[in-house]
């Protein structure tokens, strides 16, 4: 027997929100209940009431927010904006003096000439290949001119007549900037993308440097090619230590040294990685968030 729905609708039992039938739970809108406001600010209730402003008193000084700090010292700082007080400083012959002061050069001679045509390349050539962040070129490479200078300052007792192989080199932070403060290095620049190794060997070209050697190769297959071992091995950007490390042990010498530009997170990659195997020498403070990590091999 087909069923027949009831005419009135009203005859059949309303069904609440939590199942019940027959009973309804209050909302808003109901009086009793919590003033509900609209955009124009009139609700059922009485008008919106206004928010409060805490206002100082007249005579005492207004509240300041506090700053943000990170966990176990002080507030990150941009060393480009407290350097010259704005974060996009003029790019020219005393800005890159004041750099490269600032980094450590005591006597800095010629340097600032060369960097400042360095620096000048890599922001003509970013325009075509991505060498440094195209967001804000010129602060990129001042900021990497300055992290690169000042590790290869920190640990220039390292790059006497030494070789060194700058992994995923990229723009040539650090392998460029340490080739150009210390001309007796032997300097190798390895990148994976082509286009980046012609951009490397245009650079060095123009800088004069005709015994860099830029290798387009990948540091995994790289020692399928190439028999020499180096007594450094710089990485700066190029991933975790947990990952770089591998690559970089079959091609250091047994005594040579992993030079690594990290930001906070440097510590705890090392202490993640395979420390069975490297030994941390030396944690070298570059800026309130960047370190440079001096690591060997074990023996």
């Amino acid at each position: 027997m087909a069923y027949n729905k009831p005419s009135d609708r009203k005859s059949r039992p309303q069904r609440s929100r939590d199942g019940k039938d027959g009973r309804r739970r209050p909302n808003k809108n109901d009086k009793g209940g919590k003033p509900f406001h609209s955009g124009t600010g009139k609700g059922v209730n009485g008008p919106k009431p206004e928010r409060k402003e805490n206002k100082p008193v007249q005579g005492t000084v207004a509240p300041v927010k506090k700053r943000l700090v990170r966990k176990g010292g002080a507030a990150p700082t941009d060393p480009i904006l407290e350097l010259f007080h704005t974060p996009d400083p003029t790019l020219d012959m005393e800005t890159i003096t004041t750099l490269v002061r600032e980094a450590g050069v005591e006597e800095v001679e010629e340097l600032p000439e060369k960097y400042l045509k360095y620096i000048s390349l890599i922001i003509e050539m970013n325009e075509e290949i991505n060498l440094v962040s195209r967001a804000r070129t010129q602060y990129a490479a001042l900021l990497s001119l300055l992290d690169s200078l000042t590790g290869a300052i920190k640990t220039s007792h390292l790059m006497n007549e030494a070789s060194l192989l700058d992994l995923g080199s990229g723009g040539g932070f650090p392998g460029i900037v340490c080739k150009l403060y210390a001309p007796g290095l032997h300097v190798t620049l390895l990148d994976a993308r082509r286009a980046k190794a012609l951009a490397l060997k245009q650079i060095c070209t123009e800088l004069g440097l005709d015994d860099v050697v830029v290798a387009h190769d990948r540091a995994e297959t790289f020692p399928d090619h190439e028999e020499s071992r180096f007594d450094l091995v710089t990485i700066r950007g190029v991933g975790s230590l947990k990952e770089t490390l591998p690559m970089a042990r079959p091609l250091l010498k047994p005594e040579g040294t992993i030079l690594a530009w990290k930001g906070p997170e440097g510590l705890r990659e090392f202490q993640d990685g395979p420390q069975e195997e490297f030994d941390l020498i030396k944690r070298h403070h570059l800026t309130s968030i960047r370190s440079l990590y001096e690591i060997k091999l074990k023996s």
